[in-house]
């Protein structure tokens, strides 16, 4: 299958699944803990009803907020604060 954030048709938009969105979520919210729908909600700049939907797999990842996340999850991978890099 493709990974997470792999391009599609030769074009350069990130897919991201519901389980690869929940999977970011556990790795940017520490200790085996999701990441607050609230906080996914504001740093990805949607409602808390779009984020939940985005996890049931009720409506596709936009790109650019698949973009952030995978970009986040890089920094908190590497040991740094992501959440100073999370407004940018």
């Amino acid at each position: 299958g493709k990974e997470c954030g792999e391009v599609e048709n030769g074009t350069n938009v990130p897919r991201m699944t519901a389980r690869e969105f929940r999977a970011a979520l556990v790795i940017l919210g520490g200790d085996g803990k999701p990441l607050p729908e609230r906080e996914a909600a504001r740093i990805l700049y949607h409602s808390v009803r779009t984020i939940r939907n985005w996890r049931a797999g009720r409506a596709p990842i936009p790109p650019l907020a698949a973009e952030k996340l995978i970009r986040l999850v890089r920094i908190a991978r590497t040991g740094k604060n992501w959440r100073k890099f999370a407004h940018l």
